[in-house]
């Protein structure tokens, strides 16, 4: 296993685009160059479904980014590793095979990475309130933090 991914899915329609939102933001991060990461890559992909677990096999460190189903928590920022999205029955995604199925089969069929997170801002589709670009900002930030603190993991000891 080696290299790291972030993936942003997503869909061009409304506030399925915040995981390419935030892929965009970290394209322009210079920050990111620093943190001598080995391979990383900033991926955008539109509702992968299956083809999820093909994009994060033979990885070390993958972060999901998207947009996640949650009415309740409408513009709050979640945070999952992989064993929450395993155990969890609920849909965390508007795709047609979401990402918690597609992290569950590849559970099951051992391919997915050592360490694997989604992170994403809740939405609820009934309500047209785009999300705003601070708590995008706030996420990549997020993003850039668990980026740091993996590659703070790998060097100690």
């Amino acid at each position: 296993m080696s290299g790291v991914s972030v993936i942003g899915i997503g869909s061009p329609f409304g506030n399925d685009t915040i995981g390419w939102q935030v892929i965009h933001e970290l394209k322009q991060q210079h920050s990111l160059s620093a943190l001598q990461l080995d391979r990383l890559e900033l991926i955008e992909t539109d509702r992968p479904g299956i083809n999820l677990i093909q994009m994060i096999q033979d990885k070390r460190f993958v972060i999901l980014i998207d947009a996640l189903l949650n009415a309740q928590r409408h513009g709050d920022m979640i945070s999952l590793d992989k064993t929450q999205v395993i155990e969890s029955q609920e849909t965390l995604s508007s795709h047609s095979l979401d990402v918690a199925s597609a992290i569950t089969l590849g559970d099951k069929l051992g391919e997915l990475p050592e360490k694997l997170l989604i992170l994403g801002i809740a939405i609820d589709p009934a309500r047209n309130e785009p999300i705003p670009a601070t708590t995008i900002h706030a996420l990549a930030e997020l993003v850039t933090r668990k980026l740091k603190e993996y590659v703070a993991e790998q060097t100690t000891p």
